[in-house]
């Protein structure tokens, strides 16, 4: 789903284009992207900037471990071939490996508390908007047969999409810098074996994007049906609908659509 403004109310807007696709078009995700990082902006901007500088972080410290990884072990390899025992040499990288992985804890505690307060944060607000634009629509609205989806997803924690959106984009922005910096000190180190490796992560790439345009598509497709159990559910399920349905003695019969 998706909520658009429009004249300064929030309302539910274009979910029944992009619920009516079985793939939503790469123009209109990052086009929702960039509108519900605009609507977040105003609620967490701090937040949100805090969440940017540590992915940042997080990004670019698996390339230092990998250098000072290498560091350490030349300086380990240098005393080890010269046959000397100055073990004092060793010590200076050891720190700086203890150093990277250290910040590497931090930054991974400090992210997922940022990613918390943040859900918790836009959550309530966002909760707030939709139960005051809800309040305002009509019940044909909510009696219409094609406004059920739409309103299924919104029920399925929907509210999470916006926080859990921007979360992705930090995630691929995140693992991209680092498939980038990892890649370069390959080549610098290893060419021979970049060249090898390399061309591997577009097949991967490629696997990944259909998954998850796949998994898009199986969710899509079982929201009726999912609505429907929980229909049948709740009718055989809730005692203030049991006794109509013992009484009517029809339970065999959504027994048997279920």
């Amino acid at each position: 789903y998706k909520l658009s403004q429009v004249n300064g109310n929030y309302c539910i807007g274009h979910a029944e284009v992009l619920l009516s696709r079985k793939i939503i078009a790469l123009k209109d995700v990052i086009g929702n992207l960039v509108w519900g990082g605009r609507q977040l902006w105003p609620m967490s901007r701090r937040i949100m900037v805090l969440m940017a500088v540590m992915a940042l972080i997080g990004s670019v410290l698996p390339a230092c471990l990998a250098i000072v990884t290498r560091y350490l072990i030349n300086t380990v390899s240098d005393i080890t071939n010269g046959g000397t025992q100055e073990i004092g040499r060793v010590v200076y990288p050891v720190l700086l490996t203890l150093l990277v992985i250290t910040l590497q804890s931090i930054c991974t505690a400090v992210s997922t508390y940022l990613s918390q307060l943040f859900k918790e944060n836009n959550n309530l607000k966002i909760s707030c908007l939709i139960l005051e634009h809800s309040a305002k629509l009509n019940l044909a609205f909510f009696e219409d047969t094609k406004k059920q989806d739409i309103l299924e997803h919104v029920r399925q924690n929907g509210i999470s999409h916006f926080s859990l959106g921007f979360i992705s984009v930090l995630n691929f922005s995140s693992d991209l810098i680092k498939l980038v910096s990892l890649s370069a000190i390959l080549v610098v180190i290893e060419p021979l074996v970049a060249l090898i490796i390399i061309p591997l992560f577009f097949p991967y790439l490629v696997f990944k994007v259909r998954l998850t345009r796949n998994r898009y598509t199986i969710h899509h497709n079982q929201v009726l049906k999912k609505r429907w159990v929980q229909y049948i559910t709740g009718l055989l399920t809730t005692p203030e609908k049991v006794a109509e349905i013992k009484l009517l003695n029809i339970a065999g019969y959504f027994i048997e659509k279920f």
